[in-house]
């Protein structure tokens, strides 16, 4: 993988990177402008990769976005390809080596995410230790740290920590200098079909108990169960993992209705071809439903808090 053709050389040695096509495009330059727009100076690139070259609504292009076109030849050639999993999908697998040479360390982020702040020019540059990614545990796993992951059973390895994906921090050289890349697309091959996630089980596959853990607040995976959980941590970054997203409908009235409004304004502004829909339903208006959403808070208070109390601080990375 390598890079065909660029809006703008590297300024930095190191970037925020989204990776998406057309389709995701509008949600991930949502992110990146709330990036663009933190206080300070920033000592790091923002990058928009993809297998086409996006076009980017004039009024953003003084964000300073770097987007680069990638020449995927057929790396991804029996992989696992669906509606949902695109070769976009994959790309985040090959970025050291599309863009390693210019930039030593990378923060992935998928394009679903919400950015509400913390330094993230300092969280890349974390000690992983001989680690060559950072990341946080996918959440079935912050209230049952021993839940089995169905992708260790399927390859054949020892149950053991498990990371989602939509966050990734990568030391560059590290990463290529482990194969990281050569392992995750055999593996594909192998298991096409059989794995569930396929980008993110490949990644924890070949990582397996080679990764360092940052805390939660970097990938608060939002629950549709537990929606109030998050304002006791204050995490940085949010991550929208379920169906509903604030830009595709939400039937079951499970998001909290900020995330809503600011995407409607921002679509509106930038892309007001896309239509955020009102919901049908809020289930905090329900009696019923509130009571059932405070009871599961209160049933899991104590298995999150032992979570989060593993890290001091936002940087306070396990390896």
């Amino acid at each position: 993988m390598k890079i065909i053709e660029q809006t703008q050389p590297a300024r930095f040695d190191k970037a925020v990177v989204f990776c998406c096509d057309d389709n995701y495009l509008p949600f991930a330059l949502f992110a990146a402008r709330q990036i663009a727009l933190l206080p300070g100076e920033r000592d790091y690139d923002i990058c928009i990769v993809s297998a086409d070259m996006v076009d980017l609504p004039q009024s953003l292009q003084g964000l300073g976005l770097r987007v680069c076109r990638v020449d995927l030849d057929d790396m991804f050639e029996g992989q696992s390809l669906n509606g949902h999993f695109t070769e976009a999908s994959y790309i985040r697998l090959g970025l050291p080596m599309a863009i390693g040479d210019a930039y030593r360390r990378i923060l992935y982020l998928d394009s679903d995410v919400f950015v509400e702040g913390g330094d993230l020019s300092a969280l890349m540059e974390i000690d992983m230790g001989a680690h060559c990614v950072a990341a946080v545990r996918d959440i079935w796993q912050w209230f049952t740290p021993g839940r089995p992951a169905a992708e260790f059973d399927t390859a054949g390895l020892s149950q053991a920590s498990y990371f989602n994906s939509g966050v990734l921090v990568i030391d560059s050289a590290a990463y290529q200098l482990q194969n990281i890349l050569d392992q995750c697309l055999e593996t594909g091959r192998r298991l096409n079909g059989k794995l569930l996630l396929v980008d993110q089980s490949l990644l924890n596959i070949a990582l397996h108990k080679k990764w360092a853990e940052l805390p939660p607040k970097w990938n608060w995976q939002l629950s549709m169960k537990r929606p109030f959980f998050e304002q006791i941590e204050g995490p940085n970054i949010i991550h929208f993992i379920s169906w509903a997203k604030p830009w595709n409908g939400d039937a079951k009235g499970g998001l909290p209705p900020r995330y809503r409004k600011a995407y409607a304004r921002f679509l509106k502004a930038y892309f007001p071809h896309i239509q955020v829909e009102e919901p049908t339903r809020n289930r905090l208006r329900e009696p019923l439903s509130l009571l059932i959403i405070l009871l599961r808070h209160v049933a899991t208070r104590r298995k999150l808090l032992r979570y989060l109390d593993r890290f001091a601080h936002d940087l306070d990375v396990k390896t």
